[in-house]
């Protein structure tokens, strides 16, 4: 090679390479110092991406694996109590034994007894008492009392706080002293609530309950709507709308239909005749005005809308949601237009009002209207004065509010007793057409409007089973109709319950099965209606004003005039309200043993209530032999549930054990496919480390020659 002074070529190589070497020795020297094969995205980007990742989701896996863990904890705290509630059962079991034998006394079996039932309070305070972190984990808290009538002489508090229709407390808030009444007027009193778990649903079956899958015929499929709002519960209760009216605003009802001529109870014709007398008044009718008989055989409105109400459960069509109610058949919609006058409709509910209507049903709307048809409201405020639920449909035009009348349910003098219903599918979705709550949203429910079948006008005076199927939100309304003759029935006028009109539309919105989203919504309102939950058994607690506090009878509570007591438990008897508790009062805890959000990353586990009244203990007593016998029973059948509680805990106990250790053999297979993506070889790193080490030194070694060589080449000049 050529020899310059000006420019050395040998040297510019030799450090370049000499560079390369010192950068390549010193990332390997990083990679031995950290153990980490990828130090940055340049080393390895995808392994960098998948390792991160996986560093992620081993961290969140180890947190998943302690909550197992400490699920297990949990559950062992609960099977710990159980274990020490069958030791008292069995105690239990023995003073039974011992309290029926014949040679005991009176006396001595009252000694029994008074162990026996302290015994009973233990089980209670144990329940009570066994928490994990504050939280109780089988006491009664998942019983829940709903308000569902309010005092008329003082207010009902909680924690100092006035509770309104709807609102809610739980046993343990009752036991805790949380719930007082106070007496404003020095006059007995009274309050009904409903009795449920937390989810809202029977805690066990209700007294003369029947199975419901024995009125799930072939007719009640057909009628399509019925199982979507759970009908059928409902009848299983005894709940058939019998002895109450629904009044069928609209254009007439077949009179010979085989499904409703023997429900239908009277009817007047609006339309062909004049309701004379004003308005208030029973009034009379002239011209052809008594011809109810829906006249439109192409349509027959009012027929099909008067067959999902109140249809007869015959074995043939379809059925009625309240298949026993009464029809009070009037025609206030002209059935060859379908148009109708403001003053015929507002005729048409004095008539109900006046003929002893419990429910009136408005499958009709004013579409557009501008101004609201006063004659019609006042109509209906003189109705729901006089203890009348109205039913209205929000409409057909898929508008994001309801028409008139069903958008008088938001105004102050419809006292919540107007109820705007929008129509579903049969998926619970919002039907394309349906008009939607709107800004009324806290008065409107939803119901069934698509494809329902009902009955068919015939037109003639032959008795005929035909069926047509219609959608709309005027077919949504009169399972709402139906729906609120039920509870009418069942705690109406006359009953244990005695609920106002304004309460029983309360009992409809209040135990609606929430859709769309979260709570009320501008879409679904208060969501699809619901008789198994609008069924549940209901309490009536009687308040009586004493001169001194005495001592609470059986649902009854005794308070001073003018002054407070507080609720006790024994005045929710729960026993009472069910003819027997055969689903427990229990909580649901939902552990997150993954690391993301998927269904299979939370695991639900179950605890159940060993309360005496989940154990079904409450009436229990050995104070008699008689008594004993049956206490004996009732304790047998409370040590197999005990049984089945504690075997629930048990598999509940192994899965979460085996969920624990399923995470571990993840994390491990995870940390070993980390390792080979980011881990170091530390031999082979070695090896390459010291190579590259020897480089360096070559590259010193040369450049220091060839810096020499531009020197040798000036010594030729001297």
């Amino acid at each position: 090679m050529a020899l310059t002074v000006a420019h050395n070529s040998a040297a510019n190589v030799a450090t370049r390479y000499l560079d390369a070497a010192d950068r390549a020795a010193s990332r390997s020297l990083a990679r031995l110092s950290s153990g980490t094969r990828v130090l940055s995205a340049r080393d390895d980007a995808a392994s960098l991406a998948i390792g991160s990742r996986l560093n992620v989701e081993i961290a969140a896996m180890r947190q998943g694996a302690v909550n197992a863990r400490q699920a297990v904890s949990v559950l062992q705290i609960a099977d710990g109590a159980s274990a020490k509630v069958g030791d008292i059962l069995t105690r239990m079991k023995t003073l039974s034994v011992q309290s029926g034998s014949g040679q005991l006394s009176t006396v001595e079996r009252g000694m029994l007894d008074t162990e026996f039932q302290a015994l009973k309070s233990e089980i209670d305070r144990i329940s009570r008492d066994t928490q994990f972190n504050g939280q109780g984990l089988v006491d009664d808290s998942g019983v829940v009392f709903t308000l569902r009538q309010l005092p008329t002489n003082g207010t009902v508090y909680f924690d100092g706080e006035a509770l309104a229709l709807n609102d809610t407390f739980s046993l343990s808030d009752v036991q805790n002293g949380r719930v007082t009444y106070v007496n404003a007027s020095g006059s007995s009193d009274g309050l009904v609530v409903s009795v449920s778990d937390k989810d809202g649903y029977a805690l066990g079956t209700l007294d003369g309950e029947l199975a419901s899958t024995s009125f799930e015929t072939q007719e009640y499929i057909d009628s399509v709507g019925l199982d979507n709002i759970h009908a059928s519960t409902a009848y299983a209760r005894g709940g058939t709308g019998a002895g109450v009216t629904i009044a069928v605003i609209d254009t007439g009802v077949d009179l010979y239909h085989t499904d409703l001529d023997g429900n239908i109870v009277g009817g007047i014709d609006i339309v062909d005749g004049v309701l004379e007398g004003g308005a208030g008044t029973a009034g009379t009718t002239s011209g052809d005005g008594n011809d109810t008989n829906d006249g439109n055989a192409s349509d027959g409105h009012g027929t099909h809308v008067a067959g999902i109400a109140a249809g007869e459960r015959n074995g043939v069509g379809t059925m009625g949601v309240a298949y026993e109610a009464g029809i009070l058949a009037i025609k206030a919609t002209d059935p060859s237009t379908g148009t109708f006058d403001a003053d015929d409709v507002a005729d048409a509910i004095d008539y109900a009002r006046l003929n002893g209507a419990k429910v009136i049903n408005m499958s009709l709307g004013f579409s557009g209207v501008v101004s609201v048809p006063n004659q019609i409201t006042a109509a209906m405020v003189r109705a729901i004065n006089a203890g009348i639920v109205i039913v209205a449909a929000t409409g057909n035009d898929a508008l994001s509010d309801p028409a008139f009348p069903a958008s008088f349910a938001i105004d102050a003098t419809a006292q919540g007793a107007l109820i705007a219903v929008a129509a579903t599918d049969n998926a619970d979705g919002i039907a394309s057409f349906s008009n939607q709550a709107g800004t009324v949203q806290s008065f409107v429910v939803t119901a069934p409007g698509v494809n329902i079948a009902s009955d068919l006008y015939n037109g003639g005076t032959s008795a005929t089973s035909n069926t047509v199927v219609h959608s709309g939100t005027s077919m949504a309304a009169p399972h709402v109709a139906g729906a609120v003759a039920v509870l009418s029935e069942m705690y109406g006028t006359g009953t244990t319950s005695n609920l106002s009109g304004a309460e029983i539309a309360n009992l409809v919105f209040s135990t609606t099965t929430d859709l769309g989203d979260e709570g009320i919504d501008e879409i679904y309102g208060r969501g699809i209606i619901d008789l198994d939950k609008a069924t549940q058994a209901q309490l009536r607690i009687t308040i009586n004003v004493t001169a001194s506090s005495g001592s609470s009878l059986s649902n009854q509570l005794n308070v001073v005039s003018g002054q407070s007591a507080a609720f006790a438990d024994s005045l929710f008897g729960v026993a009472a309200a069910y003819e027997s508790i055969d689903q427990s009062p229990g909580k649901e805890f939902s552990f997150k043993i993954g690391s993301g959000t998927e269904e299979s990353d939370d695991l639900l586990i179950n605890t159940q209530s060993l309360s005496i009244l989940a154990l079904n203990l409450t009436d229990a007593s050995i104070a008699t032999r008689d008594g004993a016998d049956e206490a004996s029973d009732d304790l047998s059948a409370a040590i197999d549930r005990l049984s089945t509680i504690r075997a629930n805990l048990g598999a509940s106990q192994n899965r979460l054990d085996f969920a624990a250790g399923n995470s571990d053999t993840v994390i491990e297979n995870m940390e070993k496919a980390r390792s080979d993506l980011l881990d170091l070889d530390v031999a082979s790193e070695m090896t390459a480390f010291t190579a590259k080490q020897v480089l360096v030194q070559s590259g010193v070694a040369m450049l220091s020659q060839a810096n020499r060589m531009p020197q040798n080449l000036l010594q030729l000049f001297q």
